[in-house]
């Protein structure tokens, strides 16, 4: 009597592996690389008297189609609600301005 083919286990060569593990690594910089940018940013902000309010203060509303994006959020990053620039600042130029939108893409940034 025949014996029933055994099952293969399934296998990866060692260059599909390390084309992985490059792309998860590449992916990981970038974003912990987004997480340190947005705190530097923050800080710097906080620092020139830019009010920076999390999720739900100061009539920031939540809105879900505007949540972290997953990156971020699988780096634990912290969310924004709001970013209020004063009008009198002249240290942020409208390129700098929109680098903040870039970096907070779910906080809403008013001037």
């Amino acid at each position: 009597m025949p014996t029933p083919p055994r099952r293969r286990w399934f296998q990866v060569s060692i260059r599909t592996l390390l084309a992985i593990v490059a792309a998860l690594a590449i992916w990981l910089a970038y974003g912990l690389n987004w997480v340190k940018s947005r705190e530097e940013t923050s800080q710097y902000l906080k620092a020139n008297g830019v009010a920076v309010y999390p999720p739900g203060m100061s009539g920031t509303e939540i809105r879900p189609w505007r949540d972290l994006p997953l990156t971020l959020r699988l780096l634990r990053a912290e969310p924004v609600g709001r970013i209020v620039i004063p009008f009198s600042s002249s240290f942020l130029s409208r390129s700098d301005i929109e680098r903040v939108e870039a970096l907070f893409p779910e906080a809403s940034v008013t001037q």
